[in-house]
């Protein structure tokens, strides 16, 4: 790993050098990541029924729509720490790292006591297309869950702080250890209690929050006490600052989240939540080239913002170019993983889990369509020219649920068409990301594609 990383980036070139060093330790983490994910979903599924289990994967598909409420922040402040650490201005980079606290601290505490005063007034039964009798429980589930995730939504501040850092590795880290000490509680959770819904949910919500709580105060205190928040720092000047490329992030990460993550949803109304644990278990398994590619794409972000400020376009195209290899090596992993799937699944979760052909071939093809889009879009997330990537996620956002609806229910393709829907407009992103890089590097973008 260390020696084709090495052939692809110049160890001489300092911001190339953090690249390979966070992709190094990063794959071995997900290595691990890998692993328990795919223990998970056969541990869980002993500890669950399998309509409880595509239960909570719809819950928690509900509950990542709410990622969208931080208005896109903490990818502007990702974008603005970045070029501040980037010209050494640490004032600037502390006032940006405590207006930022101070902003999501706030939307925090006003989302949270939203849905804590209306989350039980909610028939989940109807909304879930649940059996009868389960109100009162996902109600209880659904309180837990969404109390977690506001407080997360202000303490996962500090993985933005290490990826405008261009180390990802230490929120891996985090990922990884959150994921290794979740899948213990629940084999433990399995000896001790029997099959409960509310104590899974207590467990994947609260132990995250547990090592987000314990990561923030060691990182600040130590290695980044430099850029530790601090009232006093707050400036409201700087709001417009982190709002201004916010706000396109925002429309991005909600048009995003509806993509990627209202299939789970519409499945388990338009079919029945049972129809969702193949749907997941299938592209989990396909998942593990995006979990490999992530890892080299991510660190790219940041690397982008300061590569383009500073002009050296030589290094971005020769790091474009060792992505498209990369991805062009996926395609090969992933028909592999595609003829291997049938044999490997019932080894994995055993026989009980249907999947259709149809629904394997639309999950391969999803993950390298994301993960070819992924390349233009980390450039240009990098460089802040978004508002042609905005436009493009708000026109998916009234095509892709109409359309998935109409492939799964009027031409009966199931939990296949709704992934088809999704894949059609992967394509459109391509296509236009692609082509805005093109301009962009070779300076010849002008009006929307430059903006």
């Amino acid at each position: 790993m260390n020696k084709l990383l090495t052939k692809f980036i110049d160890l001489n070139d300092k911001r190339s050098n953090i690249l390979r060093k966070n992709i190094f330790g990063s794959f071995f983490l997900r290595i691990v990541d890998v692993l328990v994910d795919f223990l998970l979903v056969p541990i869980s599924l002993a500890y669950l029924t399998q309509t409880d289990y595509g239960i909570w994967l719809t819950i928690n598909s509900i509950v990542n729509w709410m990622n969208f409420f931080d208005i896109g922040i903490s990818h502007g402040y990702r974008n603005k720490l970045a070029i501040a650490l980037s010209n050494k201005d640490y004032t600037l980079a502390k006032t940006y790292t405590s207006t930022v606290y101070v902003i999501i601290g706030a939307i925090s505490l006003v989302l949270g006591l939203i849905c804590l005063l209306t989350i039980p007034f909610i028939n989940w039964e109807n909304m879930l297309n649940t059996p009868t009798d389960y109100n009162n429980i996902l109600t209880m589930v659904m309180l837990v869950v969404v109390a977690s995730f506001t407080i997360r939504l202000t303490l996962k501040i500090i993985t933005s702080v290490f990826l405008a850092h261009q180390m990802p590795f230490w929120r891996n880290l985090i990922n990884t250890i959150t994921k290794t000490l979740t899948l213990g509680l629940i084999v433990l959770a399995g000896y001790f209690t029997n099959k409960n819904l509310l104590v899974f949910a207590l467990i994947q919500s609260l132990l995250p929050l547990l090592v987000l709580v314990i990561s923030t105060i060691l990182f600040f205190n130590k290695k980044y006490k430099y850029i530790r928040p601090n009232f006093s720092f707050f400036d409201k000047d700087v709001i417009k600052d982190l709002f201004g490329l916010g706000i396109k992030f925002f429309v991005i990460q909600l048009a995003a989240t509806m993509l990627f993550t209202t299939d789970n949803v519409i499945i388990a109304h338009v079919l029945s939540p049972a129809h969702v644990a193949p749907y997941m278990i299938t592209l989990k398994y396909f998942g593990a080239f995006s979990i490999i590619f992530a890892i080299i794409k991510t660190p790219y972000w940041s690397a982008f913002t300061d590569a383009y400020q500073k002009g050296d376009y030589k290094w971005i195209r020769k790091s474009i170019s060792t992505l498209n290899y990369i991805w062009i090596a996926g395609v090969v992993f992933t028909l592999v993983l595609f003829i291997a799937f049938e044999k490997i699944k019932i080894f994995w979760v055993g026989e009980d889990i249907q999947t259709p052909i149809l629904l394997v071939c639309q999950c391969a093809l999803f993950v390298l369509l994301q993960a070819y889009s992924s390349i233009y879009t980390s450039f240009l997330n990098g460089t802040g020219k978004v508002k042609l990537v905005m436009f493009t996620g708000i026109l998916t956002l009234g095509i892709n649920i109409p359309l998935s609806i109409y492939f799964a229910v009027n031409l009966n393709m199931g939990s296949a068409g709704i992934l088809l829907a999704t894949n059609c407009s992967l394509l459109l992103y391509i296509i236009t990301r692609r082509i805005q890089y093109q301009k962009i590097i070779n300076n010849r973008a002008y009006g929307i594609w430059n903006k």
